[in-house]
């Protein structure tokens, strides 16, 4: 993965996808437990048989299967040819896409970013962990 700088690898035998490997799998599940680089197999630390979005489903699909799993990655198939592996969704470039179309389609100008934090009057009265939500209009 460093050799190609990248924060995610497939694991694929005989042309199937078996599992999913990211860079926090290799901090938490290899570094952090003390393993050794050279000896450990992938196996052992990857995400087997991971879930799969369809190059048919919506961008909203995706999204929500990988903010529901938990997951920054997501493979994408291609149902009409045996599943085979044809990308991988990063939740992050999905976001930001996202933010991107918003501003330019709907907004016709950038969202500031004050726009989204909260006042400092509101700071500490509640909401979702000193969060709170903002009016787009």
């Amino acid at each position: 993965m460093a050799a190609t700088n990248t924060d995610v690898a497939l694991v694929v035998s005989d042309g199937a996808l078996r599992g999913i490997v990211t860079d926090t799998d290799v901090a938490r599940k290899l570094i952090a437990a003390g393993l050794d680089p050279q000896t450990t197999r992938v196996e052992s630390i990857m995400t087997a048989d991971p879930k799969c979005v369809p190059h048919s489903a919506t961008a909203s699909e995706a999204l929500c299967t990988m903010i529901e799993g938990r997951f920054r990655h997501l493979p994408v198939v291609n149902s009409e040819e045996g599943f085979e592996v044809v990308g991988v969704l990063d939740v992050a470039k999905c976001l930001h896409d996202a933010i991107v179309r918003i501003d330019s389609v709907c907004l016709g100008e950038s969202v500031r970013l004050s726009s989204l934090l909260p006042t400092p009057a509101s700071l500490g009265t509640g909401g979702s962990r000193g969060h709170t939500k903002a009016a787009v209009s």
